[in-house]
């Protein structure tokens, strides 16, 4: 039972994750459009972007491999 609500709340993390990596690109393009896509602060919201996908990438690691065990 344990496991599941572990499993679950790292799902509602990866949706969490999404919903901000959504926002996080919309923000990015956003600004990339105005103020150009060598602009310092587009690519600092790319970085941080990149961060949440890496997030993602690991999180979902971690749920396959506790699924399969």
């Amino acid at each position: 039972m344990e496991m599941t609500t572990t499993n679950e709340k790292k799902v509602d993390q990866l949706n969490t994750l999404n919903r901000l990596i959504e926002k996080k690109r919309k923000q990015m393009i956003n600004n990339g459009l105005q103020y150009g896509f060598t602009n310092k602060k587009t690519i600092m919201i790319s970085q941080e972007l990149d961060k949440l996908i890496n997030e993602v990438l690991l999180l979902g690691s971690v749920l396959r491999k506790e699924c399969n065990e």
